[in-house]
């Protein structure tokens, strides 16, 4: 972050604070004398500007600080900072505002907010009206002053006229206003503090003596004050009237409420800081960041950043950016989609186009999108096997230039093997990018206090390949690309992650996350992982809670001495958490559950789309009812999809900086532009990756919901081969899945596990269910009944099929208790855990007979 301080070489206190805190978080503060600066105003922005001749960046913030010298020339230099995309604090306008109290009153009055009694001073004024309205004793101040200075208090009539003479007869040209003087608040006031638009804090100044005035500046002393919702809602009220970004508030004590004073843009918070100990330096630093996190890209900016992804990956140059910069250039990519999917492909095409890949392809003479389409056909997992064996051997140069970073297992649906997708370093900071970005949009949501993170992944490393390059899981390698301060809020040790027992890892990922009461998010692809842990828990609370006491990691589990020995180095024993885990089963009559062991947890990040999302509904009894469902993102073992901005909805903007996009209508016609889709149509998704993928079918079907900017928003359906197409149909297997689920659900019946077969010769969906219980009495014929009726109403494609005898009443199968280990069994791999295995809902052959419950 890099900022000035427009200053007049006036000492102040504060703005020493201020660099110290700077220097601290590693913030770029410059201190600036406004006449220094040239201005110069020139259509073409380049994000520069003259400094005592010499050309300089512009800041991202400018801080003004010039108290003594609030002239044209200075005003007129802090206008032109805003114009060019610079941060002011404060702008121009809300100095001039609240410079003048009798500005600063009359707009606050026409708001209807409460201000002291207020009256301009001219010459000729009659001093018998100013007596009738305001009586003695009364306030009189000049109409610019600060720090206490020229305000005085008049106690009878001959003392104003006195004054007024003398002020006269000395010519003074400066306003002044004549206040009415409120008793109740003599020698006290509160003085509230504003940050980026908020109330942070507020103190009582009080006289140390029998005086009138409460400034700190003029002998008084600052005391604590709780601010209340009263407070903070009228500082905050006026602020926003005002345009105040940073200032100071200042609340008098009236008969029947607070009534406002005035405003400063830039108090002094020396006060503050002692009577309350706040660091209001950093807050106010920290204020600025979030603030710029917020705010466009400049327009000078966006296009310096345009003109280098010509010759650079956006991933790399994103990953460059500030953090204060980062979130403005994203936000403006989304808005020019078009432009951005262009760059990447093109880019991509130049500096692959010496691989094996490039040069089959003849890379070098693709100049645009369509000659891209035209020499590079749509191609599938197979067509890149072959090349990710050669790079695991330990080639290079074959879809992307130089070796593969590492590799991300998954399992195949086109091949008999595990599936492992090579990643260049690259495509590597795409999925970055892509993470930091769902990270920062999850750190908005209201945690103020920051607590700890439970993330449900797998191991980011299975070993090497026969080329010594690393393998790993998807989520494994997104949780090591976590920015260093969110990983700091781990709730467990990594090492945990490389034990090969599932029991034994389930059990330390409990021992630790049960020790963080304040434990604020759960992430993770699945939700239902987090059931099965709290069963777990649930299970082993007595184990758990005794190990928690002694500080100890059970002898009975099978540990690797190596990892046992790190994960014990970082216990201790605990046996104040271990006390409130023993309560919480006694206060729940045994129960033992995540809502009651992490009160604070505030946010669920899991995959709310498709037949995964349903998972959501297993867990929403076991956490508190206010939590806030996020969306993890869309992205498969290939690449990073999408950026879900929405609580509650797994929908959001495709990333058009990490890849190359392109939809594929499902009625046929050729792959349409991300800015070409329809709202509200569902397409197969072909993609571009800078991992070497070209025009590569991931065999996904995704449905737009509107745009952000022009980049469409999106959803994962299903898998393409997850429809059932008895009679064109052609009804996504998650909206059959949700239907069967929500009338199982209505008749009180928890499934296990369900899956459909379409039965072409019988014209009819078969649905194969195993309850969660053996002993469930399953009523087949209402679940049927109302199945029936409940697709009928809800798909107008099903009832006209229905009603045209092109599809006969679904049917049941009951599965024998065991089946849904049978499955994931059938699919596990070496190098493989069950959270990575997707068991396909719709299925293209009968399960075996011998499942079948009779």
């Amino acid at each position: 972050m890099h900022g000035w301080i427009l200053h007049d070489n006036t000492e102040i206190h504060e703005l020493k604070r201020v660099a110290e805190e700077a220097a601290k978080a590693k913030v770029c503060l410059e201190l600036v004398y406004p006449k220094d600066i040239e201005l110069l105003l020139d259509n073409d922005n380049t994000g520069t500007i003259y400094v005592k001749g010499i050309k300089k960046e512009l800041p991202e913030f400018a801080l003004a600080a010039f108290f003594n010298e609030v002239d044209y020339y200075n005003l007129a230099v802090l206008r032109q900072l805003d114009a060019m995309g610079v941060l002011c604090l404060n702008t121009a306008e809300v100095i001039l505002k609240t410079g003048d109290k009798l500005i600063t009153s009359q707009i606050l009055i026409q708001q209807g907010l409460p201000v002291a009694k207020t009256a301009l001073l001219r010459p000729g004024y009659d001093l018998k009206r100013i007596e009738s309205e305001f009586g003695f004793p009364l306030i009189m101040k000049v109409l610019h002053g600060s720090k206490g200075k020229g305000v005085m208090l008049l106690q009878s009539f001959e003392e104003l006229k006195n004054l007024v003479e003398l002020y006269e007869a000395a010519g003074c040209q400066d306003e002044v206003l004549i206040q009415e003087y409120i008793a109740t608040t003599k020698g006290k006031d509160l003085r509230v503090f504003i940050f980026g638009g908020k109330a942070i804090g507020c103190f009582m100044r009080q006289n140390s003596g029998d005086g009138f005035k409460s400034n700190i500046s003029d002998g008084g002393h600052g005391n604590a004050y709780v601010m209340n919702e009263e407070i903070k809602a009228l500082a905050e009220k006026v602020a926003g009237i005002l345009d105040l970004n940073i200032g100071g508030i200042d609340l008098l004590f009236g008969t029947d409420g607070f009534i406002v004073g005035e405003a400063n843009s830039l108090p002094g918070f020396q006060g503050l800081e002692a009577a309350t100990g706040l660091n209001v330096a950093a807050i106010a630093l920290r204020s600025i960041a979030a603030q710029l996190s917020e705010r466009p890209a400049t327009s000078w900016r966006m296009k310096k950043f345009l003109k280098a992804s010509h010759t650079t990956p956006m991933p790399n140059l994103l990953l460059d950016l500030p953090s204060t910069v980062f979130p403005g250039i994203v936000r403006s990519m989304f808005e020019l989609c078009p432009k951005v999917q262009e760059l990447v492909l093109l880019e991509m095409i130049n500096r692959c186009q010496n691989t094996e890949f490039g040069r089959e392809h003849n890379f070098s003479a693709i100049a645009s999108i369509e000659d891209f389409r035209k020499q590079v056909p749509i191609s599938s997992w197979t067509d890149y096997e072959v090349y990710g064996d050669r790079l695991a051997n330990g080639e290079q140069d074959l879809i992307f230039p130089g070796k593969a970073e590492y590799f991300i297992n998954s399992s195949g649906t086109t091949s008999s093997k595990l599936k492992s997708v090579p990643e260049s370093s690259i495509g590597a900071a795409a999925k970055k990018v892509v993470t930091n970005i769902r990270f920062a949009v999850f750190l908005r949501r209201g945690l103020t206090n920051r607590g700890h993170i439970l993330a449900l992944v797998n191991a980011a490393s299975f070993g090497l390949t026969p080329g010594g390059i690393p393998m790993g899981s998807s989520s494994g390698v997104t949780r090591t690309q976590a920015d260093p301060e969110v990983a700091k809020l781990d709730a467990y040790p990594a090492e945990i992650l490389d034990i090969p027992n599932n029991q034994v890892v389930d059990y330390l990922i409990m021992r630790f996350a049960l020790l963080h009461k304040d434990m604020m998010a759960v992430i993770g692809n699945n939700a239902g992982r987090l059931k099965v842990l709290a069963d777990f828990a649930k299970k082993n609370a007595q184990e758990l809670i005794d190990d928690i006491e002694a500080g100890t990691i059970s002898r009975q589990l099978d540990i690797p001495k190596d990892i046992r020995r790190i994960l014990e180095g970082k216990l201790a024993p605990n046996p104040e958490r271990a006390a409130e885990l023993k309560q919480i089963r006694v206060a729940e009559n045994g129960d033992f559950l995540p809502k009651h062991y992490w009160p604070q947890l505030l946010i669920g990040m899991f995959w709310l789309s498709s037949t995964v999302g349903s998972y959501v509904e297993d867990v929403r009894n076991i956490l508190n009812p206010d939590t806030l469902y996020l969306d993890a993102g869309y992205g498969a073992s290939e690449v990073k999809i999408n950026i879900p901005l929405k609580p509650g909805y797994a929908y959001g903007p495709i990333a058009p900086f990490t890849a190359f996009f392109e939809f594929l209508p499902l009625d046929g016609g050729l792959p349409l532009l991300a800015h070409e889709v329809k709202d509200g149509e569902t397409y197969e998704l072909i993609v571009t990756t800078y991992s070497g993928l070209y025009r590569y079918n991931i065999n996904d079907l995704v449905k737009v919901y509107g745009f952000t900017g022009n980049t469409p928003n999106i959803e994962f359906v299903s898998k393409s081969s997850e429809v059932a197409n008895i009679c064109d149909e052609k009804i996504p297997g998650a909206v059959l899945y949700q239907y069967i689920r929500e009338v199982a659900a209505e008749l009180g019946l928890p499934l296990r596990q369900c899956q459909l077969y379409p039965d072409q010769q019988a014209r009819r969906y078969v649905c194969y269910i195993e309850p969660e219980e053996a002993k469930m009495a399953f009523p087949a014929k209402e679940f049927l009944t109302n199945l029936e009726n409940t697709l009928t109403k809800s798909l107008v494609v099903y009832s006209c099929s229905r009603g045209q005898n092109l599809l006969h009443a679904p049917a049941l199968q009951i599965m024998k208790q065991g089946w849904q280990e049978y499955l994931y069994g059938q699919k596990l791999k070496p190098g493989m855990t069950i959270a990575q295995i997707k068991l396909p809902f719709i299925i293209k052959e009968q399960p075996s007979l011998t499942w079948y419950e009779e």
